[in-house]
């Protein structure tokens, strides 16, 4: 159980999300759905606390205010739920993050899938400059393996990116980082609360984008 502590931070970090605003009408940057495996080894735990509790800690990271950016939340286990529409208010995530509770097996086709049809939706007003999915698991994908390869490939043909978070020792890692690099996408590997806070800030749009493309320029000089 989360203590009040836990709660009262992440109540705040919710009102100044909430409390963002998107800015001077612009051309999306980024539709970014966010993939949370909810399979029952979430209950696990990872050092002091459950994975599912780090995770509920970590994601709040990958809000980038002042970029207009279109958030959606999906979670999966044996099937997939859309927990938070798409939408440019990162508060709507954080909220979602409570409903999580973990139990099943692990479906990656399922949750990949539905992030294709959120991208499609009515959701998503315009066309984004970059579209991109975080998958985060922690165990083997055990649920239509054989499907999997088709969503990918999709995923490929219309040029969305899939970062990779494995989480922990039970992970699919050489299919996580598979996944990654089929995509272009980035592929990690976090063992602690604390690296998966770190993996989460480094996928935060800033980073994977903005200052990844400063680095680039500087070292083409």
């Amino acid at each position: 159980m989360e203590n009040e502590m836990v709660r009262s931070k992440r109540a705040e970090m919710l009102k100044r999300f909430q409390q963002q605003g998107v800015g001077e009408k612009k051309e999306m940057e980024e539709a970014c759905i966010i993939l949370l495996d909810r399979s029952g080894s979430m209950n696990e735990a990872s050092g002091s606390e459950t994975k599912i509790g780090a995770v509920k800690k970590s994601v709040p990271f990958l809000s980038a205010p002042g970029h207009y950016i279109n958030y959606s939340l999906i979670a999966f286990n044996d099937f997939a739920d859309v927990i938070a529409k798409p939408t440019t208010g990162f508060g709507n995530v954080i909220a979602g993050l409570d409903f999580l509770m973990p139990a099943g097996g692990t479906c990656f086709s399922s949750a990949i899938s539905l992030g294709l049809s959120l991208l499609k939706g009515e959701g998503l007003k315009e066309e984004p400059q970059r579209k991109r999915m975080i998958l985060l698991s922690d165990g083997q994908n055990n649920v239509d393996r054989e499907g999997l390869w088709g969503v990918v490939d999709r995923c490929v043909e219309e040029k969305v990116v899939i970062d990779t978070l494995a989480f922990g020792r039970d992970a699919d890692t050489q299919l996580l980082q598979e996944i990654a690099r089929k995509t272009g996408g980035k592929y990690q590997f976090v063992d602690s609360p604390l690296a998966l806070e770190q993996a989460y800030r480094k996928l935060n749009f800033n980073v994977r984008w903005i200052e990844h493309k400063k680095e680039e320029v500087v070292e083409s000089r």
